[in-house]
């Protein structure tokens, strides 16, 4: 009866899409030290590309899980990430077709090989939007994400002119998309997602 239960669950689990990963998840645990090298962007944002390769050193070196390498020569495998797509388009406007806000839309291949150049693990279409707004009326300073992220006080939103402003909240929101790209890069490297 027992072995029927644990034969059920596991149909159970596998008919949801869920499955168990082995702890450390698909990089051999022999890979401590990583080098991350340059994000290739094609013919996009350099700034973007840079703000990624940092964020996924400072975030590899946070979970303490992996080592960042400076060199490619003294490390254990290395991570390239290609920029598949970076599109920034506005997505909402008022009565004079003014822009409120935007969204931007990033989507990257990531590759791990070892020393000898074999893939150890690859992962194609990790896709993040963020939106921003580019007005101060779309600036909702009481929501949480506001009052816990950012840079700015309410009282220098009022300092800048629309275009400042726009331009400052696009950069923040690409900012914290190098960020969380960089945590959804490193959990599909090493949970599987």
């Amino acid at each position: 009866m027992r072995g029927l239960g644990f034969a059920l669950f596991g149909l159970l689990i596998a008919g949801c899409g869920y499955t168990f990963t082995p702890a450390g998840g698909p990089v051999p645990s022999d890979v401590k030290t990583i080098h991350i090298g340059r994000v290739d962007v094609g013919n996009g944002d350099l700034v973007f590309g840079d703000a990624l390769a940092r964020e996924l050193r400072r975030y590899i070196r946070r979970r303490g899980r992996f080592t960042p390498s400076e060199t490619e020569a003294g490390a254990d495998a290395v991570l390239a990430v290609k920029v598949d797509t970076d599109v920034t388009r506005p997505v909402a406007f008022d009565e004079f077709d003014e822009v409120l806000s935007h969204d931007s839309r990033f989507v990257v291949s990531a590759t791990l090989t070892d020393s000898s150049g074999n893939s150890i693990w690859d992962r194609e279409g990790i896709e993040l939007t963020r939106s921003s707004a580019a007005v101060d009326e779309a600036v909702v300073i009481s929501s949480s994400a506001f009052q816990s992220d950012e840079r700015l006080s309410a009282d220098t939103l009022d300092a800048f002119d629309g275009v400042q402003l726009g331009e400052n909240r696009l950069s923040q929101a690409r900012d914290a998309l190098s960020s969380d790209m960089a945590r959804a890069i490193y959990s599909a490297m090493t949970e599987g997602y």
